[in-house]
């Protein structure tokens, strides 16, 4: 009696190991980032290790691997930088592995590269007093937006960070007041102002009720 050997797969097997390597590698990876935990850590990091030794043609393993890789000092920008250029090199569609690219070339300063991988970058920059790095990264950018805390940023600074950008040349787009406290802003709206040359009308908002403070005697 004559059995016929099964022949053995051994491409669904590799893809199998692979799915099977990345599953444990998130699974970690998210536990890591909920707790923060060094046995998480080091798991996720061998699990993507795992799966690209199975199939080097993984992309998210390299950007997941080089985000942990670089978050825990173990590689610099410039090896985080190539890792996510593999994962677009092996798929040029992925948006994550064009995130991370772009994250990291943001973080290597390199915003013009980085801009090439994003529809808008956003960068959160520190106070913009005269001497502030904020002053410098606007050189950088096509525009800014100023946020300013709500009973905090006294005039002075609000001016005086407004004339530093300005001087940068940079496209000011415009302000956020944030912080507002819950109930001071009415039905909606606090505060307006229209006005042409001298002529100029104001209105606030108290108990759904228009109240006039104050209008030109020119009409």
């Amino acid at each position: 009696m004559f059995m016929q050997k099964t022949p053995h797969n051994s491409h669904a097997d590799s893809n199998a190991n692979v799915s099977n390597s990345m599953r444990l590698a998130q699974a970690a990876h998210q536990r890591y980032l909920l707790h923060l935990s060094g046995e998480d850590l080091t798991a996720a990091i061998n699990y993507y290790i795992e799966a690209l030794k199975t199939n080097p043609d993984t992309p998210s393993a390299y950007f997941r691997l080089a985000s942990l890789l670089h978050d825990n000092g173990q590689i610099g920008i410039e090896s985080a930088v190539e890792q996510c250029r593999k994962a677009v090199d092996i798929d040029p569609k992925n948006p994550n592995a064009h995130m991370y690219l772009g994250y990291f070339l943001s973080l290597k300063g390199e915003f013009e590269e980085a801009k090439e991988q994003f529809d808008c970058i956003i960068v959160d920059a520190p106070p913009c007093t005269v001497l502030s790095d904020a002053i410098i990264l606007a050189k950088k950018l096509d525009s800014v937006i100023m946020v300013i805390r709500y009973d905090y940023a006294r005039v002075n600074q609000i001016l005086r960070g407004s004339e530093s950008l300005a001087d940068t040349g940079i496209s000011m787009i415009g302000y956020i007041l944030n912080a507002v406290e819950s109930g001071i802003m009415g039905y909606g709206y606090y505060a307006y102002r229209y006005g042409y040359y001298h002529k100029g009308y104001g209105y606030y908002s108290k108990n759904n009720q228009n109240v006039e403070l104050h209008k030109s005697s020119e009409e």
